[in-house]
């Protein structure tokens, strides 16, 4: 019997490591779209701001000729000129505005729908230190961050940051971030339960974020009792021994109060000094992952301990639920009809392709009614489809007021 469960735990975690691979791929790819398009909204947005610059100086002015009769009405078309240009600025922005989701989106679906329990991983680590932060968040970029979603506490080198919480300043690097209120008391912690608890919305921040930390700000008073909340949380706990300070120490008491010491992985910096290193703990003969800027030491040894954690917590496989032909079945219908649907919304597109056959925008409608249902019916189950419901009712919602003919019955 123990060697049945050995090669069950064992094969658990390749699973676990085979598809957390594959979700890797999916994510460089992500950011590789989002990259590119936020490169080229960048360099729209300047060329629109400078022309707002120069157009809304003369706008005004022209204006003011033509009221006190200085200027023909011919001159005076010129005004239509410079609103135009402040109206293209603004409606690029807007049309950029959610550029990179709507195109990577395809690549992203299976993740949002599929991921229904992502394991759930926390960092304990020394405050404010700037050195030991650019590795760890190279860690979790390169080699953790794959498995599920990661969580820490914030400080002034690992924290939401202001374009973030403003996303209508830059939509492109901050739209659909995570960005969690800041927990100043005991009370507030059901929110972080709740925020927790909604997996297809962490599904979409993982993969539009490129750091892929969910930093939990709170209050001084109460940074312990989140501690607590997410530990009783959290799937793996990684901890930091490189420096022993009273927060670690305190955090490595709790969890040899809580019985959580089957889910921790031990991180030590590779430049750490000896006389700085928390050795009250672990136990002996726990293993010890060293790290430095570049990631894991031995990435796959930590891979594989990460993995065999994320099998093998209580005993039990957490492993993804075989993922259903219907939800399969509808990521592709939403793939194939989601660019039409766009197309009817277009006015021109939409009446060419009323000239091919009148019955096609129709076919294609119906078709995103079907997707819908699919959908729905997922929804029952999967809560991650609420996400492709409330997308695939909003294409619908333009299809139908944008561009499409309506065909008289």
């Amino acid at each position: 019997m123990p060697d049945t469960l050995t090669r069950q735990a064992s094969a658990g975690a390749e699973a676990v490591a085979r598809t957390a691979r594959l979700r890797h791929r999916a994510a460089v790819a992500i950011s590789g779209v989002a990259g590119v398009v936020t490169t080229i909204f960048v360099y729209v947005g300047i060329v629109s701001v400078a022309q707002i610059i120069v157009a809304i100086p003369q706008w005004i002015r022209v204006q003011e000729q033509y009221d006190r009769g200085e200027i023909p009405w011919q001159e005076y078309l010129m005004v239509g000129v410079y609103q135009n240009a402040v109206f293209v600025g603004f409606f690029l922005y807007v049309g950029l505005f959610l550029l990179p989701f709507v195109v990577s989106l395809p690549i992203a679906s299976p993740v949002v729908l599929l991921w229904q329990r992502p394991a759930r991983l926390l960092f304990l680590r020394p405050f404010n230190r700037r050195p030991l932060t650019r590795g760890l968040s190279r860690l979790v970029r390169r080699d953790v961050a794959r498995y599920g979603h990661v969580y820490t506490l914030a400080d002034a080198d690992l924290r939401v940051r202001w374009w973030v919480r403003i996303p209508a300043l830059l939509g492109q690097v901050a739209l659909l971030s995570f960005r969690a209120r800041r927990i100043k008391r005991p009370r507030q912690l059901r929110r972080l339960d709740r925020a927790i608890d909604r997996t297809w919305m962490r599904n979409i921040n993982w993969c539009l974020s490129w750091k892929k930390v969910f930093a939990v700000a709170s209050a001084d008073a109460c940074w312990q009792q989140v501690v607590e909340k997410l530990l009783h949380r959290s799937t793996v706990i990684f901890i930091d021994l490189t420096e022993a300070r009273p927060n670690v120490l305190w955090e490595i008491d709790l969890i040899r109060r809580l019985g959580l010491e089957r889910r921790v992985v031990w991180l030590l910096a590779r430049s750490a000094d000896a006389d700085t290193i928390a050795t009250s703990w672990p136990p002996v003969g726990e293993p010890i992952y060293g790290y430095d800027d570049s990631g894991a030491a031995d990435r796959e040894a930590f891979g594989a301990a990460v993995a065999q954690r994320i099998a093998e917590q209580d005993g039990e496989s957490r492993r993804e639920p075989a993922p259903q032909w219907l939800s399969i079945a509808a990521l592709v219908m939403f793939g194939i009809g989601c660019f039409p649907l766009l197309v009817l919304w277009l006015p021109g597109p939409a009446e060419r392709l009323a000239n091919v056959s009148s019955d096609l925008p129709l076919a294609i409608l119906a078709f995103g009614m079907t997707t819908l249902l699919a959908f729905a019916a997922i929804a029952v189950k999967n809560r991650n489809a609420i996400f492709f419901v409330l997308v695939q009712i909003l294409l619908l919602v333009i299809a139908v007021l944008g561009g499409m003919p309506v065909t008289p019955l």
